[in-house]
């Protein structure tokens, strides 16, 4: 049981591959444009995300507060996507870089603001993330001002692949710990 656990966690903490291929997209794109400086820092940040991802994916745990370095990286790549400055405000507890998680738990949730919020058509994009905790739970919520869902109705989380793989993985860490 726990060699399959750590298996699913493990593929799960891997980009996508819809993101890559949209990441290569885009900086083909920057190059057929001949943006040649916005094509080296696209590039130079995809690398760091690759082999953060990589080097995460080896852990079970990390650290809260390099998550969320990692994630302002993440939003850092996302932005030429859009036409207004994203905002990303955080609110971490004060000891965050005390704070345990699994990896790559947080950022389906950005990508899903970034997929399907609209965050791209508006003049002043914002993605939160609250985190605070108490003896035994972590609360994480991300909210966005885009255009906002009704969960119930909702294909993202219906049918949504993310939301169903951190349900996932956050149900064999609750397994485990018993």
């Amino acid at each position: 049981f726990f060699f399959f656990s750590r298996l699913i966690a493990r593929h799960s903490t891997q980009m996508n591959p819809h993101f890559i291929f949209n990441a290569f997209n885009s900086i083909l794109f920057m190059l057929l444009k001949e943006e040649r400086t916005k094509t080296i820092h696209q590039l130079q940040l995809l690398s760091k995300l690759m082999r953060e991802t990589l080097n995460n994916s080896e852990n079970e745990w990390i650290i809260l507060s390099d998550e969320v370095n990692y994630l302002r990286r993440y939003l850092e790549f996302e932005q030429v996507k859009f036409q207004h400055a994203l905002s990303f405000d955080v609110q971490l507890p004060a000891d965050s870089s005390e704070i345990l998680i699994p990896p790559m738990l947080i950022q389906p949730l950005l990508e899903n603001s970034i997929k399907h919020a609209r965050l791209h058509a508006l003049e002043h994009p914002v993605i939160a993330l609250k985190i605070d905790h108490d003896n035994t739970q972590l609360n994480v919520v991300v909210e966005d001002n885009g255009c906002g869902f009704q969960p119930s109705e909702s294909a993202v989380m219906q049918n949504g692949h993310a939301i169903s793989m951190i349900c996932s993985r956050l149900n064999l860490i609750w397994e485990m710990a018993g």
